[in-house]
This record gives C-alpha cells, structure tokens and sequence, in this order.
C-alpha cells in the first residue's frame, strides 16, 4: 500500500487539498477502473526534523473523482490568518493491489 497519512497534501490539477484522515484498508479490494483522476501527495521533509515546507512524496497516483461528503462535519468554518474561512469536506480513495486509502480532504477555495 502506499505511504499516506493524515498532515499530507493531496495535488490534483494544480489545487493541494489538506489530508484530514487516511483510513487504510489493507488487503481490501481496490476497482482501480473509478480511479481516473492524476494526483500526488506532499509531506513536510521527514529529514529536517521540524516543521518544514511540503516537498513532492508519492507521484502517479489516480484517486477517484473527489466527491463532497455528507453530514454534519461536512462544511464549517475554519480559523485561516485570523479569518473565519469556510470549507468542505471531499473524500476519495486510492489504492493498488495490496488494498486502498479512503481519504477525507479539505476544501477552503469554494
């Protein structure tokens, strides 16, 4: 399975999306014919120690279209420089052989 996890960020098309949960389903069933979507991910540099600006982590993924989630935690408002920023939350999945990632993104450009 891959290397994702929560604090990642999701690339597609240009637009990054915060990875806000990664439920990993190991030895399930992936339908990779969904995933039709590029993408990659970004993580802080695991060599640096502290906090540090995202560097490219996996590239090739296909994910499956992002799809808005439904429910209560859905939408709401974020604290972003001091605003209160609106968001929603996207999910998609991704995964290969060896079973797949749900992934719950952030949304705050809408």
């Amino acid at each position: 399975m891959y290397d994702i996890a929560s604090g990642d960020v999701l690339v597609v098309a240009g637009m990054e999306y915060p990875i806000k949960a990664a439920a990993a389903w190991p030895g399930a069933r992936f339908r990779s014919s969904r995933a039709t979507v590029p993408a990659s991910t970004k993580r802080a540099n695991p060599e640096s120690g502290m906090i540090s600006a995202q560097v490219t982590w996996l590239t090739g993924l296909l994910v499956t279209p992002l799809m808005p989630m439904s429910g209560e935690q859905s939408t709401g408002l974020l604290e972003v420089n001091a605003l209160d920023t609106s968001f929603i939350a996207l999910q998609c999945f991704v995964g290969d052989e060896t079973g797949f990632y749900h992934l719950i993104l952030e949304d705050t450009r809408r």
